[in-house]
């Protein structure tokens, strides 16, 4: 409350008393500070090219995008032809 207050003051305080200490896994204490969730040894996170779903994903959406550039091309063409078609009928 008092470094909310009284920040100049609050903030020597602080410096002066310090920060309270946490004894990490004193007896007990569960590691965590009593919630299992944050007790457990967490796995170090994965890079996009180690998960698989991620690359599945990827994948999809690749493939999805050459179908829609294949219907892209074949519609430019296809127009392409009708115009010289026409140009040669005139």
């Amino acid at each position: 409350m008092l470094i909310l207050f009284f920040p100049y003051i609050g903030g020597i305080a602080w410096l002066v008393a310090g920060r309270p200490l946490r004894s990490g896994n004193a007896p007990g204490r569960r590691p965590g500070g009593g919630f299992p969730e944050y007790g457990k040894q967490r796995s170090a996170p994965k890079g996009p090219d180690d998960d698989e779903a991620f690359l599945q994903e990827m994948r999809k959406i690749d493939q999805e995008q050459e179908q829609t550039l294949k219907r892209w091309e074949e519609d430019l063409r296809r127009r392409e032809e009708d115009l010289r078609r026409r140009d040669t009928e005139d």
